[in-house]
């Protein structure tokens, strides 16, 4: 998941061996200096699993729940609205490629789903910008000298390019 994102992530590729050579206690030293950085640095912080299922008990997770909570973190289930943005993203991905590239982000889903991307189409120089707030979804489009654009025209503007060819 942390790597699909293009986010830092803590992860042991020798796990059995460390864990037959050393104690919990000394593995988890490990883990939570890795989350000392990451906090210190006041990163966002994104989890694999829902945090509540995880409360109780003596696993890794769950000290790196409470380890979080102890340090000022609150967790914000993206839900719907985060499955939309991560289908956004993709579709995008998909469409265009190497051809387009995520300039800006602004995801605050507790705030009625709000999330603002913004990407940039080489081709034609276009600045691309997805937004929702709450639960209106706009697409918008300005060219290098910042007029506004249409998908009709963009689409159009594609097909002739690729006719050239």
């Amino acid at each position: 998941m942390a790597r699909d994102m293009d986010a830092q992530y803590f992860n042991l590729d020798n796990w059995d061996d460390l864990s037959s050579k050393y104690p919990d206690e000394e593995i988890w030293k490990i883990n939570e200096r890795f989350l000392d950085i990451q906090t210190s640095s006041g990163r966002e912080i994104y989890l694999s699993h829902y945090p509540d299922d995880y409360l109780e008990g003596d696993s890794f997770y769950t000290k790196e729940i409470h380890y979080l909570i102890d340090n000022g973190y609150r967790f914000v289930d993206e839900g719907e609205s985060g499955m939309l943005l991560d289908k956004v993203l993709d579709i995008f991905s998909d469409i265009f490629g190497k051809d387009i590239f995520l300039t800006e982000k602004q995801i605050a889903v507790e705030h009625m789903g709000f999330f603002k991307i913004k990407y940039r189409y080489l081709p034609l120089e276009y600045d691309i910008i997805l937004e929702n707030d709450r639960g209106v979804f706009s697409i918008e489009i300005y060219d290098n000298e910042g007029a506004h654009r249409n998908l009709y025209g963009i689409k159009n503007i594609i097909v002739k390019q690729e006719k050239k060819m």
